[in-house]
Parts: structure tokens; sequence; C-alpha cells
């Protein structure tokens, strides 16, 4: 694509990864103005709050988690891409892949996405890091800076079941899916790399699987069982209220807990001691 093009590209990124209601809600808030009912009405619903009030709260929290968090990544990536010679314009890009990740959009404006950086551990790390926030979700992430502030106040520190189910099915998919990946490609596109490579290039096809959609592995080359794989975690995809899709980590760990009470031989549907609604299974 041309600049323009691009540029256009990454607004619409950065538009789906926010959402179109919290787009138009920051805009409003930005403004100064208040926003209408209705509008509260429908972004407490699409955001799982418990009360209109928490509404424009939430999307101030929204607007600085995105700012900040891709406002590193796209620095840390200019700094590993200023002088890597694959990368033309190293500012644009880093602020354009920074964003795509975020975003967990995946798109890419290199001809091969993000092969030339296969072993570029920096590449990895910054973009892994980005996918996993973006599919974590911002009440995970209010979650645990609220968790954080309880630990700094030497207060009693409290994890709703939300973000423990977030976090914990999230750290399963991830392993899960590097070990898998790991274990069959070890025999056919990992074959010939050394183990850190193998390590790393499993680790980051398992974490781009949320949805985000980059590569630095040739994906028309995988194994019919890792394509199986990926197609797994992309169905379940990332957490509630997240930039990623799929059918939601917590939707995916309910299952679970509903299945392993049935094996159980019991009524209730319960998750680290608390019960889950039968109506929310």
């Amino acid at each position: 694509y041309t600049p323009l093009g691009q540029a256009i590209l990454l607004s619409l990124i950065q538009l789906g990864g926010l959402g179109t209601m919290a787009a138009s809600a920051s805009l409003v808030i930005l403004a100064g103005r208040r926003l209408r009912l209705r509008t509260a009405a429908a972004l407490q619903e699409s955001m799982d709050l418990q009360t209109v009030g928490q509404v424009t709260g939430q999307i101030r929290t929204i607007m600085l988690t995105t700012l900040t968090a891709e406002g590193i990544g796209a620095v840390l990536l200019f700094l590993g891409w200023r002088d890597h010679p694959s990368v033309g314009s190293p500012l644009f890009a880093a602020v354009f892949h920074s964003a795509s990740a975020f975003c967990n959009a995946g798109f890419s404006i290199f001809p091969t996405n993000l092969l030339p950086f296969r072993d570029h551990v920096p590449t990895n790390a910054t973009v892994g890091v980005l996918i996993v926030l973006g599919g974590l979700g911002f009440p995970v992430i209010h979650g645990l800076h609220a968790l954080a502030s309880q630990w700094v106040r030497g207060q009693r520190l409290v994890l709703s079941l939300h973000t423990r189910l977030a976090l914990l099915s999230t750290g399963l998919l991830l392993g899960a899916g590097a070990a898998v990946v790991l274990a069959i490609e070890s025999r056919g596109t990992l074959a010939d790399l050394p183990w850190s490579s193998r390590l790393l290039s499993a680790a980051f096809q398992s974490v781009t699987a949320r949805t985000a959609g980059f590569n630095t592995l040739d994906v028309g080359v995988l194994r019919p069982a890792t394509l199986w794989l990926l197609m797994l975690l992309m169905f379940v995809g990332g957490c509630p209220g997240s930039t990623a899709g799929g059918i939601k980590t917590t939707t995916a760990a309910a299952m679970a807990a509903a299945l392993w009470a049935t094996l159980s031989g019991r009524d209730r549907v319960e998750a680290f001691r608390r019960t889950i609604p039968a109506e929310q299974v």
C-alpha cells in the first residue's frame, strides 16, 4: 500500500481495537461533554460494568492503557528496527506494528510479515507482550492495576473471578500451545533451527494465535496437526472486553468447569470456590 493507504489502515485498526462505541465516547469525553444516558447504558452492557457511573472512568482507562501500551511498544520497536536493513521507515513501521499488535489485528507492512525477525528477541518480546495485553482485555488490566495498588498500600490482595479465570486460561493456552507447536514442528519446520530459535518461534506462534495473526514461521508449510491447534487457539481467542476475537477465554473456562462438574456428579458449577450462575453457563 501507499503511505496514505497504510495510514488509513492504521486508523481503522485503532478504531476496531478501541471499539466504535468506546472510540466515539472518548471523543465526547475529551470534548468535556457528558455521555447521553442511552449511550452510557449501551457501553455499560458491552463492557460488563455494574453501574452506568463506571462508564466514564472505564473509557478513560481504555484510552490511557491503549496510548501507554502502544507508545511504549512503538519506542521499543523503533529502537530495535532503526538499524535493521529490511526496515525502510522504522518510526512509522514501529507505530503501525505496535498498534496492530495491541489491537490484535496482525496486519504488517512488511512483504513477509515478521519472518525476517524470527530470531530477533526484542521484536518477538515486544509484539508478543502487546498481543497478550490487548488479548487480556481492559477489565483484567484494570483488575491488575487495582491489585498492584492494594499491594502498595499493604491491603488484602483481591482478584475478581473474571480476572482469575482470564489469567489462568490465558496462561494455560499460551503454555500448552507453545509446547504442542514445539513438539509437532521439531521434526518439521523447526527441525533445522537451534533450540533457542525453536523455543522462541513456538512461543510466538502460540501467542499470535490469540487472533493477532502475525507470523515468524511460514504458516503454509506447517503440519496439519499444528494448523488444527492454531485453529483451536483462534477459536477460543482472547478475553471479554479485549481487542481479540474468538468465543473468549472465560467462556472456554466456564465450559470446562461445567464439564468437570458433570463428570464429578455435582449440580453446581464452581471455579476458585465461587459458584458460576446457571444462567451464565
